[in-house]
């Protein structure tokens, strides 16, 4: 993908003469670019850039030879993202996740990886155009770049000699789609191997590992997630002076993992935490704590459970206190939350941000008898849990539209609304009210109606 080096630029028609401002949008024809900057003095002269530009006043995407404007609702957020000092920004649009990148002038489909320039005029009528333009260009970088964080990851425990491998073989392996079985031989399975077992035998000594996958965003979908998280380390660094890129483990369901690999992140796992759960985003436990995120797992056909080790951009974080409703930064100065700023158990990663901001990289599938009777969340005793399936809809929403905010009731009728009249399945319904409302409320909820 060429890369797009944000200077002040008039458009120019196709005789070098400027035209006007008015009729900037069907422009087609530029002078010709400049040589391209080196990599190495790209990022700092773009910054200098951009901190040139005013307020805009309209802002532009490149796209089948010609420049258009971004509709109003649009312009708006992008404005005030821009207005912010922040450098890039995840926006929905019609249904679909963009990653508009204020640095590198580019727009970026999160789902098929597509890009296009983007540009703004401010308020003074300063434009601010890429010297080279895209034009639903897809992304094609080598996937060797993208594992820059693995050898990191393994130079963090080089030193130490991993231990006697633990892995079972299974007579049916599980399949995941777009990730490959390591050998227990292999320099980069020792490595995960020894992260997770160092930190799950403290909680139990016979946890034994079935096989570890890695990740590999080889297909159209993760080669783009893969392009657009670098972009985001790279703009990160450019605003914060350090991008901040941790590791973290995130538990979950062999179904749900599956969907992550291959589609991202649906919803945060705050809900499974209850009361323990500092906000509505995306909860990891830091590399030396993989117990506390094995517990959100649940055990599939083969009895096994599944963790996996992601890489997040942090940037700057700030502390969220646990039962907290945040669910984005509480201002521009911060880009994620941890439950202590000086040694976090859980790094959170926004709902806002999810997709954008944190990379599957390896899979570790194992197997444990700690998680039979201890903790939270997914773990609570089936008999001790009471049935939201088997409740009444109608009284259960009755009760819990009395204890939200009046928007959040408004927005929970609309989607109980939306069940009744078999728009949306009743499972829908159950996942959708257990992220929003959280487990804890509605089991007291549901304990006090039948008691």
């Amino acid at each position: 993908m060429a890369k797009s080096n944000a200077h002040l630029l008039i458009p120019r028609t196709a005789d070098g003469t400027s035209p006007a401002i008015a009729g900037f949008g069907t422009t087609k024809n530029f002078a010709e670019p400049p040589p391209p900057v080196p990599p190495s003095t790209t990022s700092v002269q773009e910054s200098k850039n951009l901190k040139k530009s005013g307020g805009p006043a309209r802002f532009l995407l490149f796209r089948g030879g010609s420049w258009i404007d971004f509709p109003p609702e649009v312009l708006d957020v992008l404005r005030d993202g821009l207005d912010a000092g922040r450098m890039a920004l995840e926006v929905p649009v019609g249904g679909t996740s963009y990653l508009f990148d204020f640095l590198r002038m580019t727009r970026v489909d999160l789902k098929d990886g597509v890009s296009s320039s983007i540009g703004w005029i401010d308020a003074d009528g300063r434009c601010f155009f890429p010297r080279v333009l895209l034009d639903g260009q897809r992304n094609s970088s080598s996937l060797d770049k993208g594992r820059e964080g693995s050898s990191e990851l393994h130079q963090e425990h080089s030193d130490e000699t991993p231990e006697t491998s633990t892995t079972t073989s299974l007579d049916q392996p599980r399949e995941w789609p777009g990730a490959e079985t390591l050998s227990d031989g292999d320099r980069h399975y020792k490595v995960v191997e020894k992260l997770f077992l160092d930190g799950m035998r403290r909680f139990d000594p016979n946890v034994t590992i079935t096989s570890v996958r890695k990740c590999l965003h080889s297909s159209f979908r993760g080669n783009s997630r893969l392009e657009a998280f670098q972009t985001l380390i790279q703009t990160t660094k450019a605003a914060r002076g350090h991008e901040n890129v941790r590791f973290g483990w995130y538990g979950t369901t062999a179904s749900d993992l599956a969907v992550v690999i291959g589609h991202g992140f649906g919803r945060t796992n705050n809900s499974l935490l209850g009361s323990h759960a500092h906000g509505v985003g995306v909860h990891l436990s830091p590399p030396h704590s993989p117990h506390s995120s094995s517990t959100l797992s649940e055990v599939d056909s083969n009895g096994d459970r599944h963790i996996l080790l992601c890489r997040a951009i942090m940037g700057k974080s700030e502390k969220v206190e646990a039962g907290s409703l945040q669910y984005h930064p509480s201002s521009d100065e911060f880009d994620s939350g941890v439950d202590d700023l000086t040694t976090p158990k859980w790094y959170i990663v926004w709902s806002t941000h999810m997709n954008a901001h944190i990379l599957p990289e390896y899979i570790v599938s194992f197997r444990s008898s700690c998680h039979q009777s201890q903790g939270h969340g997914r773990r609570m005793s089936s008999r001790r849990r009471p049935s939201i399936s088997s409740t009444s809809f109608s009284k259960l929403f009755a009760e819990i539209a009395k204890l939200l905010p009046s928007s959040m009731s408004a927005i929970l009728g609309i989607k109980y609304n939306q069940f009744r009249e078999g728009k949306i399945s009743k499972e829908s319904f159950i996942r959708y009210l257990r992220s929003t409302v959280g487990d804890k409320l509605l089991i007291s909820t549901i304990r006090k109606m039948y008691s």
